[in-house]
């Protein structure tokens, strides 16, 4: 069984026609949208150098 919840078409049309219109709105200035570009594969965290001496706990 899913519970998948209703999908209000009329209000994300609703929405997209609002995005739409200021995308409009910054070509007509000159300032085309820029989206930056999905990096292809996920980079890993630079490594951590390993502690020379223990940690003091006190």
């Amino acid at each position: 069984m899913t519970l998948e919840a209703p999908i209000d078409t009329d209000g994300l049309l609703d929405e997209v026609r609002r995005y739409l219109a200021a995308v409009d709105v910054f070509r007509a200035e000159g300032r085309e949208p820029r989206w930056l570009a999905e990096s292809p594969v996920p980079q890993p965290a630079p490594r951590r150098p390993r502690r020379r001496q223990p940690l003091a706990l006190s």
